[in-house]
Parts: C-alpha cells; structure tokens; sequence
C-alpha cells in the first residue's frame, strides 16, 4: 500500500471494529472525562476540546468522522493525544496495544497481526 511505512502502531476499537494508528505522533492517552464538549461543534464530527498540560487541542469523534455504526462503548473510553505540527485529539473506546508492523503484516489496508486491523491514516484526523 502507497503510505504504508513498516513501525510501530498503536491499536485501538472504536464502535466495535479494530484499528490502528502510527504509534510515533502518540502523545498520551487520557480519559474520556476530559472532553469539554462543543455546543454545536462545526464540523459535526468535532467532539469539543480537551487540554494537555494546559494547551487545548481538538478532539474529533471518530466513529462520526470515519461513518461508522453507533457501537457500545468500551469500558475505558480514551482520548488518543497526537502531535502531527499541533495538538489533536481522537475518541476510542479503548486501547489495545503497540504492535510493531511490517510490510509483508500489511494486506488490503489492514495490518493482519493477530486481529485485522484497519490502518487510521493522520490525514484523516485533520481539521
């Protein structure tokens, strides 16, 4: 796959499917609790805001940002904290773990360790 970069990825669920993100651009990882929501957030999938030590950033609700089906949340419900140029955030339902991938792990968008999980390009966590 054209971007696919063998590394480390950080996996993640969110509404019951299996993804994966690169693990570099990983900040931290804080609870849920931490959103201030958006009255009428423009775009709609843009959760509110959160902070990380002080400094506000964005947080997008990916289920709505990737289309995906209103799921049962997962018992530790997180924001994923990225640094791609600025602070950004996304919504998972929980984290998995770090897997580190390699080109012959990657097969029709998904890297295929253990459970197929499908690959989070940053571009589409962008504002």
């Amino acid at each position: 796959m054209e971007g696919f970069r063998s590394g480390e990825y950080l996996t993640f669920r969110v509404g019951r499917q299996e993804f994966a993100i690169e693990a570099g651009p990983v900040k931290a990882i804080i609870p849920a609790h931490d959103l201030l929501s958006a009255d009428h957030p423009d775009p709609a999938w843009l959760a509110g805001e959160s902070r990380l030590r002080g400094e506000p950033f964005p947080v997008i609700d990916l289920r709505l940002r990737l289309k995906l089906r209103h799921g049962i949340s997962g018992r530790t419900p997180c924001i994923v904290v990225l640094n791609s140029g600025k602070l950004i955030g996304f919504l998972a339902d929980s984290v998995s773990e770090i897997i580190h991938a390699r080109a012959h792990d990657f097969r029709n968008g998904k890297i295929r360790i253990g459970r197929p999980r499908q690959i989070v390009p940053l571009s589409q966590l962008s504002l």
